[in-house]
């Protein structure tokens, strides 16, 4: 073939690649890191998802084969609470919620100050509930089946706070989650196995708690709780400072399997008569100062030892049996602590 015309072939066959090139449809789809196409979602003003780029919704408002982590709007909520006059009013959240969404519900309900409410989430999906402190309106909680956690002061200083109900589920409940909420009564966690420090301080209503599966009891958990007159917990092996420190109602409390007993664990129970079993190998100082009456159960093997040192085994004056009657069953400890070597 002529050289010519060669190049001219070539020339032609050049020019329509480049065409092709440069006409290709602007408008197809992107490919995603997989080789699929991407999808946009948004939310709509119902908390449902649209798919702008033509996928299919469905009946639960969420794109076929994309999984639903899209917070409910509750703006609609939060105009209810706001609209609320006085009088008691249950508020009713569905859909499923975030930190976001629950401050926001949180800050309406501290900003009305006249309506006596309700929190029923019992319809929402939320693994932890969070940022309901100092709504000093709010008088009474319905979780969610979904809630394992309550975070660290999530209900602090609700004054008005009487009941928190549906907590079969919960696992954990932080720190000052409850503490201040003078006119709680009554509660139960069925599953909780650690109750964090000053979770009901200040519950000055609380009458009876239900724990049954608690293995440790924090700092400061029941302080200044003066109504208190019972607690179910059976299964409590360490009992931390100060934890039903004046708890001036206590009238009695098991202590059958515990072993630890923190420095002014029972300060101030001036009603508590308890028995001391021979579990327990530690008790802090004045743990049980101001206390009614205690029995000791064991009297021998004690050890006494001035303030709260780190390492009770060392060191210590062994206590014989007519000391320790009168040193662990009266005169609430002084300023020592005892332990079982």
């Amino acid at each position: 073939m002529d050289k010519k015309l060669i190049k001219a072939f070539f020339a032609v066959s050049t020019l329509s690649l480049c065409l092709t090139s440069c006409n290709k449809d602007d408008s197809a789809e992107p490919e995603n890191s997989n080789g699929g196409t991407s999808q946009e979602v948004v939310v709509n003003n119902n908390g449902g998802t649209t798919n702008l780029n033509g996928g299919t919704t469905n009946n639960n408002g969420n794109v076929d084969g994309l999984e639903p982590t899209i917070a409910a709007d509750v703006s609609n909520t939060v105009k209810e609470i706001s609209s609320l006059t006085s009088g008691a009013h249950t508020v009713t959240v569905s859909g499923t919620l975030d930190t976001k969404a629950m401050l926001e519900i949180g800050n309406a309900i501290r900003e009305n100050s006249s309506a006596n409410i309700t929190l029923d989430l019992s319809g929402a999906s939320v693994d932890n509930i969070d940022d309901f402190s100092y709504c000093s309106n709010l008088v009474a909680v319905v979780l969610p089946t979904s809630a394992v956690r309550i975070d660290d002061e999530a209900f602090a200083y609700c004054r008005n706070l009487v009941s928190v109900t549906n907590t079969d589920n919960v696992l954990w409940v932080g720190n000052s989650t409850f503490a201040g909420c003078e006119k709680l009564k009554t509660i139960e966690f069925k599953n909780i196995e650690v109750l964090s420090g000053a979770v009901f301080s200040g519950c000055t209503s609380l009458t009876s708690v239900k724990i049954p599966k608690v293995k440790v009891i924090g700092s400061g958990a029941f302080g200044n709780c003066t109504s208190l007159t019972s607690i179910d917990f059976g299964n409590v092996t360490e009992i931390g400072q100060g934890a039903f420190s004046q708890c001036t109602s206590l009238t009695s409390i098991d202590l059958s399997k515990v072993t630890e007993i923190g420095q002014s664990a029972f300060y101030q129970c001036t009603n508590l008569t308890a028995t001391i079993p021979a579990s327990v190998k530690h008790i802090g100082y004045i743990a049980f100062n101001g206390c009614k009456d205690l029995i000791l159960e064991s009297k021998t093997g004690w050890y006494s030892h001035e303030y709260a040192a780190n390492e009770p085994e060392e060191g210590g004056t062994l206590v014989d049996e007519l000391t320790a009657d009168i040193l662990l069953g009266k005169s609430g400890y002084n300023n020592n602590y005892y332990y079982k070597k």
